[in-house]
Parts: structure tokens; C-alpha cells; sequence
């Protein structure tokens, strides 16, 4: 409902705080926080610890490998996969969703859709056989999802302020936390009082350090000033500005000089920046750690912990939600029931770690899960010739439990019991 139809149409009592968030609304695309701050999703990001965390979860997930496959056997997993390289949505997914972004970015810019609206939209294209071929982002500023009067979800797409009416299948959209499981709410409209305080802080201290008269010191007088406004504009000129910080006032006629102490020094307002760093980092689920906060102290091991948590509780539920919406909204019934999904492959998280995958893939070899030239084709490496490096080994006091269990004993045989206390000491 627009400003006007507000004033109009409204049945209650408009009141002036109304017509002001309305106002905002209209004319600033946000409410303002109860500080007085504008808070809407182009604002917030211009907050640091927002765009911070919007940031580092964007990136990451846009580096991370999506790509299509196929089970050997759909009804038996256990047989194994291979990537679908025969279908249009591998490229789409793993290098090029469309001729002017390359999976990084779009994956990238969807995921701070997400982030900072709720929602993150594409259009969709398809080849002759009706497979996906292409992505193209909508600005999800400019779309609207509705209930048409048959009660089928379409999307109201505004062009420049021609409206387009898209069919459900016709858009990719990956929802965010909702009511309705439908539209995502807008983080940053759910928060908006702690992004708001934590804006107004910091502007705060912004406007301090910009038009704040920053004198290390002053000078009192005995008797009173007769030009003052010549002397207001003395001290504006020599004395105000970041640059001109801690400057000591030098007047006459019997003047006594004073420190002047630095208010922001004060550790409650220092604490609050502080709180309301960890408050955004609260709503991203975002360890302190990734935002760069080390207030609290870290250790190796719980900078280590932190890091396993953010990949299991702030990773993981976006890679399954964005697994299932591809697979879902990508694929047809069909391809699914032909054994096509979508994986994430998590391990490039692990790409600029070598010691945790050497030790991975150190195990993996030792059990026998991979040859030698898997191992080197993981670390793109060339493969070797010898038939050795495409063998599975194991550890040598490894047997198989078939073996073991169709083992028994001579008749007559028997076996030695360890003797306890003394007995096994030796003489």
C-alpha cells in the first residue's frame, strides 16, 4: 500500500509515526530504527559487521563446486555416482549459469540475496528436451511472489516499470527462513534495532571525530569573552577535524589551561560497538572468530572449534537448502527419478588447508578408500604408471571379517590365557 492510499484509505488512526515510517518506506526504501537510523538492506550493508558477515558466507558458498550427478543404480545408492557431464545443468551449475557470470559470481551474488533480503531469484531457461540450460538473476527488489486466483504461485516482475508476470516453474527461487515456507524474511528487516543502534554508533563516533573540536586541552579565562563569535571561529578553524586532534589552544590575558579527556574512551560506549558487532555476528550464526573479534581471547583449539562449527552450523544448512532447491526447482520429476541430484562438494573448504587433507586422504589411503592416483588427481597431480598406484592397500593387521569368523580352532589346540598381577612381570 503506497503513501497516498496510506492517508486515504486507512480505517484506524494514522498517526504522525505512520506517515513517517510510510514516509521512509516510500521515499528511502526502509523504516527507521528506533535511533533514527534508516535501516534497510542497501544501508545495512554499509554497516561493517553486516557486510562482513554477508561477505564471508556469500564467498564461501559461492566457492564451493556444484555439481551434477547420477546414481549408477537410483534405487541403490550404494552402487555409487558419476558426474552428469551429458546434461546442459552441469556446465549451468559447475563453470557458467549464463554468458555474462560465471559460477562463482552468481552463486556469490544469490547467496547475498539471500542474506540480506530473504530471497534470491533467477530466471530460467531450458533447451529443446525441456532441460535447464541457463540462469539469469532478477533483482529481487524488483519481484514479487503471488497466489494467482486459481491459488498457483506466480512472480510479478517489474522491467522498468512494465510488469511481467512469470509462471512458477518459469523462475529459480531459493527462500530464506519464512512464514509460509514461501518468501524468506529479510534478516535485515528482522533485525533492524540492533543493525540500527549498531549504525547509530558508529556514526556517532564518525560525526565526533569529523566535527568535534578535538583539543587535547584548553584554556579558561578569568573574565568573560567579548567577541565570542570571532572566537568560535578561531577554534573552528584551528582546532576542529581529525587532523587537528589533540591540538593544545593557545590564548592570552591570564588564561589557565585544562585537559580535556576523550569521551569515546569511555568503555561503555566501547562496549557497545562491541555488543552490537556480536549481535550481527549472532543473527548470521557467524563465530567471532570469522569477523575478525578476538575480544574474548583464542586459543588454537577454540579458533580451531570455531571453525568446525561455522562449517557444520553455518555452512551446511545453506549447502542443503541450496542442494534441495536446485534438485527440486532444476530438475523435473523425471531426471530425479532417472537418478540425477546435485552435490556440493565441501572439500574445497579444505583447499587451502594441506595438512588436514593430507591427513585426510592419508586415512582414506590406508583403509583402502582410494588408490595412490586418486590421491594425486585430488592434489592435481598427473597419475603414475605403475600398476601399484591404482591398487587399494590397507594396514597389514587388517583382516576380513569373513575370514576370521570361518576360522576354527584345531582340535587339541589350546590357547595360552595371560597370566595377571606377577605373573606377567619379568624375572
Amino acid at each position: 500500500m503506497g503513501l497516498i492510499q496510506n492517508l486515504i484509505v486507512r480505517n484506524r488512526a494514522y498517526t504522525l509515526t505512520d506517515f513517517e515510517n510510510d514516509f521512509a518506506r516510500h521515499f528511502y526504501g526502509g523504516e527507521p530504527a528506533k535511533t533514527g537510523v534508516i535501516v534497510n538492506e542497501d544501508t545495512a550493508m554499509r554497516f561493517n559487521a553486516v557486510y562482513a558477515c554477508i561477505r564471508i558466507i556469500s564467498e564461501d558458498m559461492g566457492m564451493i563446486p556444484t555439481e551434477l550427478r547420477r546414481w549408477r543404480n537410483p534405487r541403490d545408492h550404494s552402487k555409487g555416482s558419476d558426474p552428469a557431464y551429458d546434461h546442459p545443468l552441469y556446465d549451468v551449475l559447475m563453470y557458467q549459469p549464463n554468458p555474462e557470470q560465471h559460477s562463482m559470481i552468481f552463486d556469490e551474488t544469490m547467496q547475498s540475496h539471500i542474506l540480506s533480503s530473504g530471497n534470491a531469484y533467477a530466471y530460467k531457461s531450458w533447451d529443446g528436451r525441456g532441460r535447464t540450460n541457463g540462469l539469469k538473476l532478477l533483482n529481487w527488489v524488483n519481484i514479487e511472489p503471488k497466489r494467482n486466483s486459481d491459488g498457483l504461485i506466480e512472480y510479478h516482475f517489474d522491467d522498468r516499470g512494465k510488469e511481467i508476470v512469470f509462471k512458477f516453474d518459469e523462475v529459480f527461487h531459493v527462500p530464506g527462513l519464512g512464514f509460509d515456507g514461501i518468501v524468506g524474511y529479510s534478516p535485515i528487516s528482522m533485525s533492524r534495532e540492533a543493525i540500527g543502534l549498531g549504525m547509530a554508533a558508529e556514526e556517532f563516533a564518525s560525526r565526533f571525530y569529523s566535527n568535534g573540536a578535538n583539543a587535547g586541552g584548553f584554556i579558561t579565562f578569568p573574565n568573560a569573552i567579548k567577541d565570542k563569535e570571532s572566537m568560535r571561529k578561531e577554534l573552528k578553524e584551528k582546532y576542529e577535524g581529525i587532523g587537528k586532534a589533540h591540538k593544545v589552544m593557545i590564548l592570552e590575558e591570564g588564561a589557565e589551561y585544562k585537559r580535556l579527556d576523550m569521551p569515546l574512551a569511555d568503555a561503555e560506549f566501547l562496549a557497545t560497538r562491541e555488543f552490537q558487532d556480536r549481535q550481527i555476528a549472532m543473527i548470521y550464526r557467524m563465530p567471532l572468530k570469522m569477523i575478525q573479534d578476538y575480544s574474548k581471547g583464542g586459543t588454537y583449539n577454540n579458533n580451531e572449534q570455531q571453525e568446525l562449527d561455522y562449517v557444520k552450523h553455518t555452512i551446511m544448512p545453506w549447502v542443503v537448502r541450496w542442494e534441495q532447491s536446485i534438485t527440486t526447482r532444476l530438475l523435473t520429476r523425471r531426471e530425479r527419478m532417472e537418478g540425477l541430484f546435485v552435490r556440493f562438494n565441501m572439500e574445497e573448504l579444505l583447499r587451502g588447508d594441506s595438512k588436514t587433507r593430507a591427513d585426510v586422504n592419508h586415512l582414506r589411503r590406508q583403509d583402502g578408500i582410494i588408490t595412490g592416483n586418486e590421491w594425486r588427481a585430488m592434489d592435481d597431480m598427473n597419475p603414475r604408471e605403475e600398476p601399484e598406484a591404482d591398487q587399494l592397500i590397507v594396514n597389514g593387521n587388517m583382516r576380513n571379517i569373513k575370514i576370521v569368523n570361518s576360522q576354527e580352532p584345531v582340535e587339541g589346540q589350546q590357547f595360552e590365557q595371560p597370566k595377571g598381577g606377577d605373573g606377567n612381570a619379568k624375572e
